[in-house]
């Protein structure tokens, strides 16, 4: 850490009080450039009084230099005797214009962006004796230059492509995540109505940043402070899965759209795949019933993790020996989960997969060897050392088949990343670095590109849920030259701005906007989309889905009696991604259907 060549923009007066059992942290601006042109201060808001806030490890030259933090109305601190107290300002240590996401190798993660680790907050207490925060502040860092567009709307938000910053009163995000203040849970229901008052109900799940950190005193014996997110869910079925049966999206402002939000800790304590899919996962994940199939199961949420469901919320992958009767643990250098995919029994909850690619669900037992330390040693598991083995059978016996059917089933998601600032609006930089996280989530991986980790690291989640599902984390679109293509689209897939929305350099049939609306890679041949036609039992089934929700997608029927063309169909249900056309079986075969329909997908650039 040293001190900076420039002034950071200075801190506004805050009107949060830190409730009495509460204390605060903001690293201001959140992020800022790597060649050190730019500087932070932090800002802890204790809500009582402290005879000292510092940085014990921080040592530096200059006679400006401050290890303690000032309440004094002086050098960057707003208010004098306010109980918040401020820093001196900061710049990261200069980094390579190609440093990396969290230090993770090149590949293996989102390159030019990366959190820096300031030192851990010691408090003096009135009283003499010393506290620190448990989470040491972290400033967001980026190697580019560039800033994204931006707009406003309202008061209290502010867009950009993929990312919404709202401005709140207080950190209701983190306030709900730590239990914080009698209304927590009513104050955070409010401020989602109030985003999906703003963007419509079009989102599927909601992944809930903030730029506070909010921690519980006493700190270190508080087990809420240590929660990295927590899912929410808005709607779930127990029918199949043994999830309790949930339907309150209204509750978060959604007519019907929302199944769930993830709260995200601040920084490298939330911010990386492992632990955001780690929280989306939950939606479908572990609800099973405890009494029959408890040994698979740590608890509630989680699998056990001596159980070989290689899932982000518990087991390992079990690898058949070649030299011998049982499995071998597979586990990377570092002991940890390598997960490229949601597992087979997640993803047929999810109605992602048929029963049939669900293989035995295994078990050993709990009070032996420790897989982490299996895998490294090579210490197998042997058959007579499973105490449970289960087939989707057996789920179905206890549980019944799932809702969310895999023909039926939902298969794509509207993600939405929204960041919480209190009092103010993220910088420029700061929503730049928000909105190529959550670019990155989305993007298409080519084929050539192996299936990446999901780990401490920031890669995209595209392939995670498995074969036939496609992301979407837009949530605005800027096209400055006019070519009926999204710019932010065209750099990440062609690195320019010279593609035309006619055009079709994989020459698989399908022009550039076609690959933009309905979430195809533009550079390779792959599977045109529109309307998806298949059958079941009862009905003839047609349906085409909305990818995007800046683009206006339908149905048209081509009515020839009286001849009138192409004519949108309005029937179906619009609340969810789908328009949806169900015929009975019965109407075909008596004629009342009509025996043949012709029908498109359509899609254009704006909602009529």
């Amino acid at each position: 850490m040293s001190l900076p060549g420039g002034e950071a923009i200075g801190f506004g007066p805050q009107a949060i009080v830190a409730p009495a059992n509460a204390q605060y942290y903001e690293v201001f601006p959140n992020v800022v450039r790597s060649d050190g042109s730019e500087s932070y201060r932090i800002r802890v808001n204790l809500g009582r009084s402290a005879r000292r806030v510092y940085f014990p490890y921080l040592t530096s030259n200059d006679p400006l230099f401050r290890t303690d933090f000032s309440d004094d109305g002086q050098n960057g601190d707003a208010v004098a005797g306010d109980r918040i107290y401020t820093s001196s300002p900061f710049v990261p240590v200069q980094l390579s214009p190609s440093f990396n996401y969290r230090s993770q190798p090149p590949g293996e993660s989102l390159p030019g962006l990366t959190f820096v680790t300031c030192s851990t907050i010691h408090i003096v207490e009135t009283d003499g004796s010393e506290t620190s925060i448990l989470t040491s502040p972290e400033v967001g860092v980026i190697s580019s230059a560039g800033l994204t567009p931006l707009k406003t709307a309202g008061s209290d938000f502010q867009i950009a492509s993929h990312l919404l910053n709202v401005r709140s009163s207080k950190p209701t995000f983190q306030n709900q995540l730590r239990g914080i203040g009698a209304n927590n849970v009513a104050e955070m229901q409010a401020t989602v109505k109030k985003v999906i008052g703003q963007v419509g109900d079009n989102y599927d799940f909601i992944l809930l940043l903030s730029s506070m950190h909010a921690e519980r005193t006493p700190a270190i014996s508080t087990s809420a402070n240590y929660f990295a997110g927590m899912h929410i869910h808005a709607q779930s079925s127990s029918a199949g899965t043994g999830m309790p049966q949930i339907n309150q999206p209204a509750t978060y402002g959604s007519a019907g759209r929302l199944l769930g939000m993830s709260q995200i800790d601040t920084a490298t304590r939330g911010i990386f795949m492992n632990n955001v899919l780690h929280e989306l996962t939950h939606q479908w994940a572990a609800g099973i019933s405890d009494a029959s199939f408890g040994k698979l199961k740590r608890d509630p949420g989680h699998w056990h993790g001596f159980s070989n469901i290689n899932s982000l919320v518990g087991g390992f992958e079990w690898v058949p020996r070649s030299d011998g009767p049982g499995w071998l643990v597979n586990t990377d250098s570092s002991g940890s989960q390598i997960v490229r995919e949601m597992p087979a029994v997640e993803r047929y909850f999810a109605g992602f997969c048929p029963p049939s690619e669900v293989g035995p669900l295994m078990a050993y037992d709990s009070t032996t060897t420790f897989p982490w330390d299996r895998g490294p040693a090579k210490i197998p598991i042997l058959p007579e050392e499973i105490v449970a083995n289960f087939s989707v059978e057996d789920l179905i016996a206890v549980h019944g088949k799932p809702v969310a059917d895999v023909l039926e089933g939902q298969k794509h998601f509207n993600i939405l990343f929204v960041v919480e600032s209190v009092e103010r609006f993220l910088t420029p930089r700061e929503m730049t670095f928000y909105n190529k996280l959550a670019e990155e989530f989305e993007r298409l991986l080519r084929p050539s590109e192996p299936s990446p980790r999901m780990m401490d690291n920031w890669v995209p989640a595209t392939r995670f849920f498995g074969r036939g599902v496609t992301l979407s984390t837009r949530v605005s679109g800027w096209d400055q030259d006019l070519d009926g293509l999204y710019d932010d689209w065209e750099t990440t897939y062609f690195g320019n701005l010279a593609q035309s929305s006619g055009g079709d350099p994989d020459r698989d049939g399908a022009d550039n906007f076609s690959e933009m609306a309905y979430l195809s890679h533009p550079a390779h041949a792959d599977l045109r989309r529109g309307v998806r036609a298949y059958e079941t039992a009862t009905h003839q089934c047609l349906e085409t889905t909305r990818f995007l929700p800046t683009l206006d997608y339908r149905m048209e029927i081509y009515s020839g009696d009286p001849p009138q063309g192409w004519v949108r169909n309005n029937t179906g249900n619009w609340l969810g991604p789908h328009f949806r056309r169900k015929i009975p079986k019965a109407d075909i075969a008596s004629g009342a259907a009509g025996r043949r329909m012709i029908c498109r997908g359509k899609v254009t650039a704006a909602a009529p």
